[in-house]
């Protein structure tokens, strides 16, 4: 929106019209619309932070507080220290649970993929028991690669790698899930280029 003012000058008596190019303010989302996008944000992101929402939406730390406390008390979401993080990280069994399942095919799947890695790739391995299982046999293979992971366990297990290169996403932790989720764990993902990736079957 553009406004035109008059503005009297020293050297004349009529106004001078000066053109100020006013802003649009971005109108504030309901209630009912906040908490909409603070679901979204959580199955694409896994978690949400108190201060992010206040900035996003341009409300105070206390509305954003009432929010999540509010999405929780519905059973939508689970609350954490300092913000939220979705049902599905913490109502399914522990990641060191879920690798005790079906751990023979696992190994078995973990090793057929490892077999397809070339050396040189570089990877993005998410958080999970086969992706664990998948970690443990690259590592055997000794191989000159660059992996990208949010998950601890996957990071420790490719330590065993002199020759592999790992970077760890920064982010929320996730104790269940021994990893890091979140709006910088996807963004450092984002900003690194992989030609491959790998991500749990459970």
């Amino acid at each position: 929106m553009v406004a035109r003012l008059g503005v009297w000058s020293r050297s004349s008596r009529k106004p001078a019209l000066v053109s100020l190019r006013m802003r649009r303010r971005k109108p504030k989302l309901r209630q009912e619309e906040r908490h909409k996008e603070i679901l979204a944000r959580l199955r694409h992101e896994g978690t949400v932070r108190i201060a992010t929402l206040a900035k996003t939406f341009a409300v105070t730390t206390e509305t954003a507080r009432r929010d999540l406390d509010e999405l929780a008390a519905r059973g939508a979401i689970m609350r954490t220290y300092g913000g939220g993080a979705a049902r599905s990280l913490i109502d399914e069994p522990a990641l060191g649970d879920r690798g005790r399942t079906h751990a023979i095919e696992r190994a078995a799947i973990a090793r057929k993929a490892a077999s397809l890695v070339e050396p040189g790739d570089a990877l993005m391995i998410d958080g999970g028991s086969t992706t664990r299982a998948f970690a443990q046999a690259l590592a055997e293979r000794e191989l000159h690669i660059t992996v990208v992971t949010n998950c601890l366990p996957v990071a420790r297990a490719l330590g065993a790698n002199p020759n592999c290169r790992t970077l760890v996403c920064p982010g929320d932790y996730v104790a269940r899930e021994e990893g890091t989720y979140g709006a910088d764990a996807n963004t450092f993902a984002g900003s690194r280029r992989t030609g491959r990736s790998s991500v749990p079957a459970a």
